[in-house]
């Protein structure tokens, strides 16, 4: 949990002065809103957003089979975008789905993947992006999705990125400290997670039983 702990400081720790006009969270996949025009670069996440748990009934997206690695769903609601981060064991998923308009359309899944792995909410990995290190594959509902599996000192990583139709964005990472994992097993286990997502809406989570 240690490294969605961060994730989720935002609004603790991104206080510093922001540009005026509305604010922009520095962690989202830049955007061209539904006018045309670009949205604001490098505004500060506004301390009062709003954020709160949620079960995974009222989750928007689904995932297939075995759940057990979730821990918790939390939301946080931008002028711009619906997000929303799940807390897994050491490490988070998150779901970004635009309001209107759709993504810079420079934007890639390597350009995701450089923010997360520069920003903050996996900087105590140190782990430096490459795009060399960058492997994509094709997984049901998710297109192509490109990770990175990596080393440092301090932990061993899996993280990815996807943009999906334009306007939603789905990624994360899970970091193990080094000799607590085999690489070849953190791969498998997360690509299996990651290939029985299901961007439906919350379709399928809303169908199950709320947990005991």
């Amino acid at each position: 949990m240690r490294r969605f702990a961060v994730a989720l400081s935002l609004s603790s720790v991104l206080l510093a002065c922001a540009p005026s006009g509305p604010p922009v969270d520095p962690f989202g996949t830049p955007l061209v809103q539904a006018g045309g025009t670009p949205a604001l670069p490098g505004a500060e996440l506004p301390a009062n957003a709003p954020q709160r748990v949620i079960p995974e009934q009222q989750s928007r997206f689904s995932i297939l089979g075995d759940t057990s690695v979730l821990r918790e769903r939390r939301v946080v609601e931008f002028a711009d975008r619906y997000r929303e981060y799940v807390a897994i064991d050491e490490g988070f998923l998150r779901y970004d789905r635009l309001n209107a308009g759709i993504f810079d359309p420079r934007e890639t899944n390597f350009t995701v993947l450089r923010r997360l792995i520069s920003g903050t909410e996996i900087k105590e990995s140190g782990l430096r992006y490459d795009d060399t290190d960058v492997k994509t594959v094709q997984r049901a509902n998710l297109g192509h999705v490109s990770y990175v599996l990596a080393s440092s000192a301090t932990a061993r990583c899996f993280v990815f990125a996807t943009l999906v139709g334009g306007n939603q964005e789905f990624s994360g990472s899970r970091c193990l400290p080094p000799g607590h994992v085999n690489m070849a097993n953190l791969e498998f286990a997360m690509l299996d997670l990651i290939g029985r997502v299901r961007l439906d809406g919350g379709i399928i989570s809303r169908s199950k039983p709320p947990r005991g």
